[in-house]
């Protein structure tokens, strides 16, 4: 009988300090949907790509990697690409309730949480989140701490994510 050897990553830790101080979230290595509050750092990430909602194309932002994230009404998601398991700092935490409006283009949008908590779709809201450790897609109703999702629209629309 063969054994089979089973590795588990962790695909987001976060570990939060006293209120209003920073928090950690632990991102696996190779390629990972991150999203973040503004001024969030990622410089540990070797390349960090954004995805320009109008023109449904990648731009490299990798040089913007030290100051990444925002709340900005798109809601930019980016993929970051970390060689080893690392951890991100994001600013101060947010707060369960807090709401953030997202503007979405007709075509695929990639969402990036604001929050530095998860953060919840509206209802009947079809996301798709790239895991780690499947190495494949799963249909989302949230979001995860420094996470992104790709959300499809037929027309132009907004939407409210709430963080938990």
């Amino acid at each position: 009988m063969r054994r089979r050897l089973m590795w588990i990553v962790p695909v987001l830790a976060l570990t939060l300090g006293a209120p209003g101080s920073a928090a950690a979230q632990t991102a696996p290595n190779g390629w990972n949907m991150a999203g973040a509050p503004a001024h969030s750092n990622f410089s540990q990430a070797e390349a960090m790509f954004a995805w320009d909602r109008t023109a449904q194309a990648y731009v490299d932002v990798t040089e913007q990697r030290g100051d990444i994230g925002s709340d900005a009404p798109d809601c930019p998601g980016y993929w970051a690409y970390f060689p080893a398991v690392t951890a991100v700092t994001l600013p101060a935490p947010s707060h369960s309730g807090d709401t953030h409006t997202c503007t979405l283009s007709a075509g695929w949008n990639l969402v990036g949480n604001p929050f530095s908590l998860v953060a919840r779709l509206p209802e009947g809201l079809t996301a798709y989140y790239w895991s780690p450790p499947a190495q494949a897609y799963e249909v989302i109703d949230r979001i995860p701490v420094g996470g992104a999702a790709w959300v499809y629209e037929t027309a132009p629309t907004t939407i409210t994510i709430t963080a938990l």
